[in-house]
């Protein structure tokens, strides 16, 4: 009985792997990536091996890749973008739902030199960072979060650094692009729709 279940959790428990979008800034370095369960590949900065990219040269990869140039309907774009403005508010809604922060961490490093001031600029770095952080925790799911300000007397300008990990599992992915999809179709069927009709009238109208 327990062999038949083996094959039933191997499709069933992909599901749940979840995908996470990662990003830190940290001295003025920016670095992003794209992980599946505990694989992680960086997206930025490019690692290039031997000798440095050419400039110019992802375009002409871009163009071999396509071959040709892509076309686009046309259609009434007006009337798609209003129609589409609710689809994308309310998909950022059931986006932020399905979302996790698994971290978030946010440091101000106050730079003074002087320590009469350290002071003042902490109180002020503090009473900021509060108003940034408040925010975020009532519009996330932060699973580990914290911010906190520092002090260093060898600088003189303040400094943002910061880590955050976003994730989703694979059955919520689908999930959400079924949600587009649903959402989506009735809307490009009656924009087609009403571009034929337009189409249908002009031909009647000229005929006459």
């Amino acid at each position: 009985m327990i062999w038949l279940l083996i094959p039933l959790f191997c499709v069933i428990l992909p599901g749940f792997i979840p995908i996470r979008v990662g990003g830190s800034y940290y001295h003025q370095a920016l670095c992003l990536w794209l992980g599946v369960g505990h694989i992680k590949w960086t997206i930025y900065p490019w690692k290039t091996k031997g000798k440095t990219a050419k400039k110019g040269s992802w375009k002409q990869s871009l163009k071999r890749r396509l071959g040709k140039k892509l076309t686009i309907p046309n259609l009434n774009l007006l009337k798609l973008v209003q129609a589409l403005i609710p689809v994308a508010m309310e998909g950022a809604e059931e986006t932020r739902k399905r979302l996790l922060t698994e971290r978030l961490y946010l440091t101000l490093v106050v730079g003074c030199q002087d320590p009469a001031d350290a002071a003042l600029y902490f109180g002020k770095a503090n009473a900021l960072l509060g108003t940034l952080w408040q925010p975020m925790t009532e519009l996330l799911h932060i699973k580990d979060g914290h911010a906190h300000v520092e002090v260093d007397f060898e600088r003189e300008q303040m400094e943002l650094n910061g880590e955050v990990v976003f994730s989703m599992t694979i059955y919520q992915i689908l999930g959400l692009w079924l949600w587009f999809i649903r959402r989506m179709v009735p809307i490009l069927k009656q924009v087609q729709k009403e571009r034929k009709a337009v189409k249908s009238y002009g031909k009647a109208t000229s005929t006459q």
